[in-house]
């Protein structure tokens, strides 16, 4: 399974012998739906000279058009296929221009995930794995009491099983590669979850938190890899409004002029809604988190819609900062005043 991720670039290239020029095929969809019979987009160049015969196609803005995020959700417990959505599949076709009839080189399929690349990787980095964890497995996530929210995992064809402390659910996918919820359970005598295929695993590791004085708020995002995030912000949160309007003096009706409409008025009136949130105590590596929430462009607050106003934050350590809290400031995505037409 050949898996991309396209919010950085992923190029097609091709260089054959005594070409002229190139085609590339692209066909995109999204689950339940079937490969397009015909090309989605059909990309077309010329070779620059010919001592220059390369030619190459960034593809990722195209499968981008094709994955649109909903909102996370999940009240089941078990495992259960994620929104058709959230990624696409993408059968590449290339074609070599050789005395001006085109032929077919070769044809690839891949899965694309709306998540970014390490510059430091270099270019075109991919999985080929059967499972594709779209998750940190290194951090140890905070959850409140009794809470249920899930990880996400790309899964190819095949059988699996998720291993928690309710259960062990086994489940099949079937047809095509999907991205499944896999829902976390903590216990006091089992705070790991589990991903089995084969003799391969990946684990989540869980710490369940008692907040007595405040009311926790989730926030959820799409992270590095394209799947859904949690992070619960456990301690204090403070509320703002923001107003904005534009004034204007209006002329009095006469000049024996009613003293109590005032000579200033405001028009446009609407407001939007800030607040801080503190995460309590982390881990240190909730640094890679924290990096995670402050890249996504899709963020929510209690399924709310909303804009990460910081910008910036130190990664702290517990060798410098001790005790560990990170406060980030978030604007609610909308007016308070319906005015969307």
């Amino acid at each position: 399974m050949n898996t991309i991720f396209v919010r950085s670039p992923f190029f097609i290239t091709i260089d054959e012998a005594s070409q002229i020029g190139s085609k590339v095929e692209l066909f995109i969809w999204n689950n339940p739906n079937t490969i397009p019979t015909d090309p989605t987009y059909t990309l077309i160049k010329s070779i620059a000279s010919a001592t220059q015969t390369e030619t190459v196609y960034n593809i990722s803005n195209y499968c981008r058009e094709f994955i649109k995020y909903i909102y996370p959700f999940n009240e089941e417990y078990d495992p259960k296929p994620e929104n058709d959505n959230n990624y696409c599949n993408l059968t590449v076709k290339r074609y070599s221009s050789i005395g001006g009839t085109y032929t077919l080189l070769d044809t690839t399929d891949y899965i694309a995930l709306d998540g970014y690349t390490d510059y430091l990787n270099g270019y075109n980095q991919m999985s080929t794995a059967d499972v594709v964890p779209l998750f940190n497995s290194n951090i140890i996530l905070n959850l409140q009491e009794n809470q249920l929210i899930y990880v996400n995992a790309l899964f190819n064809v095949g059988s699996y099983t998720w291993s928690t402390s309710l259960n062990d659910y086994d489940f099949d996918v079937l047809d095509s590669p999907k991205i499944i919820k896999l829902p976390l359970y903590y216990d006091v005598s089992n705070n790991v979850n589990e991903i089995l295929w084969g003799v391969n695993s990946t684990k989540v590791y869980l710490n369940e938190i008692c907040e007595p004085k405040y009311t926790p708020v989730v926030c959820s995002f799409i992270n590095r890899v394209g799947g859904w995030s949690f992070i619960n912000f456990f301690k204090a949160q403070t509320n703002s409004i923001e107003v904005k309007g534009s004034e204007y003096n209006h002329f009095s009706e006469s000049i024996n002029y009613n003293i109590y409409e005032g000579q200033i008025k405001t028009f446009n009136l609407n407001g939007t809604q800030k607040v801080k949130l503190n995460t309590g105590w982390v881990a240190e590596n909730y640094s890679e988190l924290i990096q995670d929430l402050l890249l996504s462009e899709i963020v929510l607050l209690d399924n709310k819609p909303t804009t990460l106003i910081t910008k910036s934050t130190n990664l702290k350590t517990s060798l410098q900062d001790k005790n560990i809290n990170y406060e980030m400031e978030f604007k609610y995505s909308y007016n308070l005043i319906n005015n969307s037409i």
